[in-house]
């Protein structure tokens, strides 16, 4: 759904209605639920099984009573942004009438390779690039001053490339339903390898690598051009490796390629959907359920995992339970 100003503001409004002052909001990516009309308590329940709100709201630990966070899909990036300044300049309008607390009001979007300027909207930190590197240091993610920063980035490219952490490959073994990819039964090895391989196809990367090579400049992978890249990842993969040798030529390779992505074939003259949503199911299972249920269940284990720098959503979530 694009929104036009004055559905921006009408959601905005559906955002304020659904809201309380003693929770944050989270604005996140995705899907914008159909939120006109009478009924908004019935769209708002249902915008909470939308991704990406649930899956961020299945990562949070505790109950539903207990967790103090609320989830709004939005759009893209920039409607993201362009949501979170609404809701403020909502506030300072009328602040009597808004059921939110701004202080508590964050947007949360993925790293991205393309530049998104704040400084449009008064933040004092002035594009996507600039946030990266204040909130993310050697791969691990900041201790945060919720005070200072209402603007979030996932550590990996997009919240799909957690999914594909070498972690999760029990979790596809152990799956009621198989897992298929590219016609094999998925080893995220051979997702890794194919990242690699088609490193040199990717047109985003090669527009921006001069931007955001520097995320994985604490590796040992030489970043001083995409084509070395490409080949220290292939040496690095052709070898022997253990866990910790997998995991951190994963999250290299996961900080920089996108793994949702749509490409167009250029003989059939269409798109196609790429890495993750190549994806498929070994039954009859509709492929969008299966994703969707799947990602829930790797959201279940983030909530589990230890809250450290190195998992970054898990750590970020402790952070902000921590300012509520």
């Amino acid at each position: 759904m694009i929104l036009s100003e004055d559905d921006l503001l009408e959601y905005c409004h559906f955002i304020s209605n659904n809201s309380t002052t003693s929770k944050s909001i989270i604005l996140c990516e995705g899907e914008v639920p159909y939120f006109k009309g009478k009924n908004t308590i019935k769209a708002f329940k249902n915008s909470e099984h939308l991704q990406d709100s649930a899956f961020y709201k299945n990562c949070v630990p505790g109950s539903p009573k207990q967790k103090k966070l609320l989830f709004f899909n939005c759009g893209g990036s920039a409607d993201v942004i362009k949501i979170f300044y609404r809701l403020k300049e909502l506030y300072a309008k009328n602040p009597g009438d808004c059921r939110f607390n701004p202080e508590k009001v964050f947007a949360l979007i993925d790293a991205d390779l393309q530049d998104l300027d704040f400084s449009l909207f008064g933040y004092e930190i002035k594009n996507r690039y600039s946030l990266y590197e204040q909130l993310y240091a050697a791969g691990n993610l900041n201790d945060i001053d919720f005070k200072k920063h209402k603007i979030f980035l996932t550590g990996l490219i997009h919240k799909e490339a957690y999914f594909l952490l070498p972690e999760n490959q029990n979790l596809f073994d152990e799956f009621r339903i198989q897992s298929m990819f590219r016609g094999k039964k998925l080893q995220l090895s051979d997702i890794y390898k194919d990242l690699i391989d088609e490193t040199g196809n990717d047109k985003d990367l090669s527009k921006n690598f001069e931007k955001v090579k520097d995320r994985i400049s604490h590796t040992n992978f030489d970043v001083s051009s995409i084509e070395n890249l490409q080949k220290s990842w292939e040496k690095k993969f052709k070898e022997v490796l253990n866990d910790v040798d997998t995991e951190n030529l994963a999250k290299s390779i996961l900080t920089l390629r996108k793994v949702k992505i749509k490409i167009k074939n250029e003989v059939q003259d269409e798109y196609e959907n790429k890495f993750w949503k190549e994806i498929m199911p070994d039954s009859d299972m509709i492929q969008e359920r299966f994703l969707e249920q799947l990602s829930l269940e790797i959201a279940v284990k983030i909530r589990n995992s230890e809250p450290t720098p190195k998992n970054h959503i898990s750590y970020f979530f402790r952070l902000l339970s921590q300012t509520n």
